[in-house]
């Protein structure tokens, strides 16, 4: 007898309690699978092209959208961490454990439909111990599908898709963006072969969209493309004069509406051209930007952003024909940037090197520029109605602590404080001291071979 009165007196303490947390007393989360497909934005990649270990990967926003899920529901998902050796090859840090985020970054949507883990033994890595459980060789659909079918078909099952930006970026980062010309970018976009042609680009996403829905209890969220135009890693008259470290640079040598690519500013910086002055600077930017290769033109430009409408055309009908598909308007996320309508802690967020939206490779998004995009997301699932409201992140925070945030305004960022999680090739753009701007990084000076002292 006694020991049922304390019994019953545990429980009520237990409902006080949870009724004073804000709660619904000893209520049971919903269970909720989450899946993730796509590219390096799924993979976390930063500062650099395939750059992706466990200290990356955690800032991706599979992760952030996964951590902010879990204070709601009762979620199924695993990121597949992985771990560099000296040699920077990577290695499943535990690859027993199924994963649920299944993008491979350097993925198309023609190979997320058909490479698989008996193509790549990165894939493999990735994906592992899908194949193994299968007895064959997997396709990212295919793991995605298996992971799916792990669960009962009453199970809601959160699918995000971000994928088919890599059909479109190759037209701007082929050569490190000194393959700049309508030939080019043409036979980029009409590559039958490799994918990239609207019709097989269609087709492609169609069969996965499809494929995805027909999954019992699956919701897909697909998000649409923003503009590769729109990065860093290209650099306006503007953005060329922010990273100059002289006294009043003005850049006159690109017009209004074009862009030098990675490569070519690196060569500003071999010349010393960004630590001179106007006359050589304006000089070498007509010398570099006079090959058409190297300069993205209004022509060419409008070339790509044709392209990604069409694309986004095609997933806004995916969408709008089945009742569990959903569109994620990301192209309005970034657009906003573009414009300066993003703003944290009266930081205002800006697309350029430096600007707070990229890591150092001007294409991978920095800490806050993943932790952005889980939040459109977030509103696109809340907006759903599907799950108890998922919280937003705290961007405020991750802001805070954002090591490619720019503190002194010079145009360089700090980076991650142990650089061997970043690729070599960036460590001489990292600022010496992002406390004090007229301290600048290496490679403005001293190009890629520079460190700080």
């Amino acid at each position: 007898m006694q020991q049922t009165k304390i019994t019953g007196i545990l429980t009520v303490l237990l409902v006080l309690v949870a009724v004073a947390l804000g709660g619904c007393p000893l209520e049971e989360k919903q269970a909720v699978v989450l899946i993730n497909l796509g590219d390096s934005y799924a993979n976390g990649v930063q500062s650099g092209g395939g750059n992706v270990n466990q200290y990356t990967q955690v800032n991706s926003y599979p992760q952030v959208l996964a951590d902010r899920m879990r204070r709601v529901v009762d979620l199924t998902w695993s990121n597949p961490l992985l771990e560099m050796d000296s040699n920077r090859d990577k290695f499943r840090i535990d690859p027993s454990v199924i994963p649920y985020n299944v993008g491979v970054d350097g993925a198309t949507v023609q190979s997320l439909l058909q490479e698989s883990s008996e193509d790549s033994t990165y894939i493999k890595e990735l994906l592992q111990p899908i194949p193994d459980e299968v007895g064959a060789p997997v396709t990212q659909l295919e793991a995605a599908e298996y992971v799916a079918g792990l669960h009962p078909d009453d199970t809601v099952k959160i699918i995000t898709l971000f994928i088919g930006g890599n059909d479109v970026l190759g037209t701007v980062n082929a050569g490190g963006g000194t393959e700049l010309t309508v030939d080019l970018i043409n036979a980029f976009l009409n590559d039958t072969e490799a994918g990239h042609d609207l019709a097989s680009v269609e087709a492609n996403l169609t069969t996965v969209v499809e494929r995805l829905a027909a999954i019992p209890n699956s919701h897909i969220f697909v998000s649409n493309l923003p503009s590769v135009t729109g990065i860093a890693g290209l650099f306006s008259a503007a953005d060329i004069e922010r990273l100059a470290i002289y006294d009043n640079p003005m850049v006159t040598a690109l017009a209004a509406d074009e862009f030098l690519g990675f490569g070519p500013l690196i060569g500003l910086a071999s010349t010393g051209a960004l630590a001179a002055n106007d006359q050589i600077l304006n000089g070498t930017i007509l010398a570099t930007g006079g090959n058409d290769a190297f300069s993205l033109t209004g022509t060419e430009t409008k070339l790509i952003v044709q392209r990604t409408e069409a694309i986004n055309a095609h997933i806004a009908s995916l969408a709008e024909g089945r009742d569990n598909v959903y569109l994620v308007d990301m192209v309005t996320f970034f657009d906003d940037v573009l414009d300066g309508n993003v703003s944290i802690r009266g930081d205002t967020l800006d697309r350029g090197y430096g600007g707070g939206m990229f890591s150092l490779d001007g294409f991978h998004p920095s800490n806050t520029g993943y932790a952005l995009i889980a939040d459109v997301f977030i509103d696109s699932i809340n907006t759903s109605g599907l799950l108890h409201e998922i919280p937003n992140v705290k961007l405020r925070r991750v802001w805070a602590r954002d090591p490619y945030r720019d503190n002194d305004g010079d145009g360089y960022v700090v980076g991650p404080a142990d650089l061997s999680i970043i690729d070599p090739t960036f460590i001489a753009f990292i600022d010496c001291d992002d406390n004090d701007s007229e301290i600048f990084a290496p490679f403005p000076t001293t190009g890629l071979g520079g460190m700080c002292p």
